[in-house]
């Protein structure tokens, strides 16, 4: 179809309304940017031509009201503008807390509360949002809620997991009260909480969090709870070590075979295992002059055994074991060695009690025959609740070469 352009007039007509339409949109294009280059200087006066501008802009009006709290603490011109700002934008929470915050400091809590629900309204999920509901409701006495929005905030933000337990820890301290109310199900939180405890030396507390850890049921780097087991064993709960320790590795599978066994204190004694450096296991700090290796070729009994290759001189061979007594108690040890060494010095096995200080006992060398034997002592334990198993030589000095195989080890009391 072709259009009848005949008549001037018809022309016009058409054209008009187009071209103030353009003009429209040019002089709004116009008014955006004057609008944006004054808010971007972000000062009051900036803004305030900002909103003239543009007074439909809720974003102007919230940073408006910031400025004019922040720099003039003009608190009620700054709570009109942050209303207007909230008026055109009801689902911007963090205008919202800016007006809780406001209206806090003005000393207006209705409005302080009204806001500070419109906020979590706004955005419930959120984990900066919940963080800062959660610090006003504590401002407010609202304990219990600010625990549960801290809890949402770090079970949606892992990285807040550290800051969320120590500021529920300042306000509250209260482990039990954390726990049943902001501490996310999640391993990562409860031993977040459980290391802030032993630091704050608080054994209490830390025997609530260690059953409520496990009872999650979820895997967790064991490295983080044998700090548990380390701060019973520093602080002398000998009667609480071994029921924890089996309770970890009941929990995580990937220690299932170090268990303490009734009938012998030492874990890991033969060996079959392989050395984790912490807990009650084994921990191995290599020295100069000796190597140590489990050897799946050599044992007394099962599969393994502990294999030292020494060329050179040294005190210790740096593998020890802390275990957990009874203190003034006689106990019985024995172990199997077979030697293969060129030394006047070869290494033995000396129990001392937990602080270093005191030798309980002193074994005689392991040297001889290259076959296998058992060697035994006895000694009692005196006031320790823990002692150190470790083994090393009278003559540090002195040069040894050669091999020796270690396994079946026994500790138990008489």
């Amino acid at each position: 179809m072709t259009l009848p352009w005949k008549s001037a007039g018809l022309r016009f007509a058409v054209l008009l309304p187009a071209c103030a339409a353009v003009l429209a949109y040019a002089l709004t294009c116009v008014q955006v940017y004057r609008a944006s280059d004054y808010a971007d200087n972000g000062d009051v006066a900036g803004l305030q031509r900002a909103t003239e501008i543009q007074p439909g802009n809720a974003a102007y009006h919230c940073r408006l009201g910031r400025r004019l709290w922040q720099e003039k603490q003009d608190f009620h011109a700054a709570i009109a503008e942050l209303q207007a700002g909230v008026a055109l934008n009801r689902d911007d929470p963090y205008c919202w807390l800016q007006l809780a915050g406001t209206a806090q400091n003005a000393g207006d809590e209705k409005l302080r509360d009204t806001a500070l629900a419109e906020a979590v309204a706004a955005d419930p999920k959120t984990p900066a949002v919940l963080w800062e509901a959660a610090n006003f409701n504590f401002v407010r006495g609202e304990t219990t809620e600010a625990l549960h929005q801290l809890r949402l905030a770090m079970q949606y933000q892992d990285t807040l997991l550290e800051p969320g337990v120590q500021l529920e820890w300042r306000a509250t301290r209260d482990p039990g009260l954390m726990l049943r109310e902001g501490i996310p199900p999640l391993p990562t939180a409860h031993l977040s909480l459980l290391e802030l405890l032993i630091r704050q030396n608080d054994a209490a507390g830390a025997a609530l969090v260690w059953p409520a850890l496990l009872k999650l049921g979820k895997p967790f780097d064991p490295v983080r709870g044998y700090k548990y087991i380390t701060y019973l064993l520093d602080h002398d709960y000998d009667e609480q070590v071994r029921p924890a320790w089996n309770q970890l590795v009941a929990t995580l599978p990937a220690l299932r075979g170090y268990e303490a066994q009734p009938d012998n204190l030492i874990v890991n004694a033969g060996f079959e295992r392989d050395v984790l450096n912490g807990g009650l296991d084994w921990h191995y700090d290599a020295r100069a002059g000796v190597s140590a290796s489990i050897d799946p070729d050599e044992s007394h009994s099962g599969a393994r055994s502990l294999a030292l290759a020494f060329d050179g001189a040294f005190d210790d061979v740096g593998v020890t074991q802390r275990v957990a007594v009874r203190p003034n108690t006689e106990y019985v040890f024995s172990a199997w060695f077979k030697p293969d060494l060129e030394s006047v010095s070869a290494p033995h096995f000396v129990i001392w009690n937990g602080a270093g200080t005191i030798q309980l006992l002193n074994t005689s060398p392991m040297m001889g025959t290259p076959n296998w034997r058992e060697l035994r002592g006895q000694f009692t334990t005196g006031d320790t609740h823990t002692v150190w198993l470790r083994i090393r030589r009278n003559e540090p000095l002195s040069q040894i070469r050669g091999h020796l195989w270690i396994d079946d080890l026994v500790l138990r009391p008489r």
